[in-house]
């Protein structure tokens, strides 16, 4: 299970870049943004499912106490307390970021965009950008914590950076 339970992090942490990598792309491609794009919010609506099954995965089958004892028996020594502290944070931040994760997902509906308007829906499937600095946060710390080797770390880096660096160029 803890196979599984990685395999949907990356999945759903690659979805979500991509689903922040179509609204720059679509701006480029159209010279507008539009309010919706529905490649955008299937791809969100995978990312947001695979990251729910990650989240429910790692709670019920691969964090438990034989992960958590086998994490601080590795720890460099005289540090157990920062790899609890460390499990701790990632944890925590997995947790917010299932839950901010919902917003978008029960919003990514032509119902919810009619109902609410297209300002304010737009605002809300922002929280997207949230979800995604809670997620990069929560798997830096167990990039840390797992002690990944530097190229699974630059990879991350890099995947990290892409959708600020569009977002960015969007801007100019």
């Amino acid at each position: 299970m803890a196979g599984l339970s990685l395999l949907t992090a990356w999945a759903s942490w690659g979805l979500l870049i991509a689903v922040l990598l179509v609204g720059p792309w679509t701006a480029r491609a159209r010279k507008s943004a539009p309010v919706n794009v529905v490649l955008r919010r299937r791809l969100g609506i995978a990312a947001a499912s695979a990251g729910l099954l990650h989240a429910w995965l790692g709670t019920e089958h691969s964090m438990t106490r034989a992960y958590l004892d086998a994490v601080i028996r590795t720890s460099p020594a005289g540090d157990p307390g920062g790899a609890r502290a460390v499990f701790g944070w990632g944890a925590a931040l997995g947790a917010v970021a299932a839950v901010v994760v919902l917003v978008p997902l029960a919003l990514s509906n032509d119902w919810s965009l009619r109902r609410l308007g297209p300002g304010r829906w737009k605002a809300l499937q922002r929280l997207a950008w949230v979800y995604f600095a809670l997620v990069t946060a929560h798997g830096v710390l167990f990039q840390v914590l797992e002690r990944r080797p530097w190229p699974a770390a630059a990879a991350f880096a890099v995947l990290a950076g892409t959708p600020l660096l569009a977002r960015i160029r969007r801007r100019r």
